[in-house]
């Protein structure tokens, strides 16, 4: 599933009828999609985007290799993730 249309299911679920292979959504009250209703959902792309970057670290092991070695590569990976796609 795309990130759009998940991101459309997680904010709308209840006004959806369908989203067309086009990315097109079909309201259960026949509106057309407001630019409030956009941004609501190129948010939660952002969000959705943003939390699986974060599922790829490994965060307790970079955490324990930072102690260990003395380094910041687990809050060095985080910030790049925050600057990459910041919070709206």
């Amino acid at each position: 599933m795309s990130d759009y249309r998940q991101a459309v299911l997680n904010v709308y679920a209840d006004s959806v009828n369908t989203i067309g292979s086009d990315d097109s959504i079909d309201w259960l009250d026949g509106h057309t999609t407001t630019a409030l209703e956009e941004l609501a959902i190129s948010t939660e792309i952002v969000r959705l985007v943003r939390a699986e970057a974060y599922a790829l670290l490994n965060q307790d092991e970079m955490r324990f290799d930072d102690t260990v070695n003395s380094t910041t590569t687990w809050v060095d990976a985080i910030n790049a993730i925050k600057a990459l796609y910041p919070k709206p």
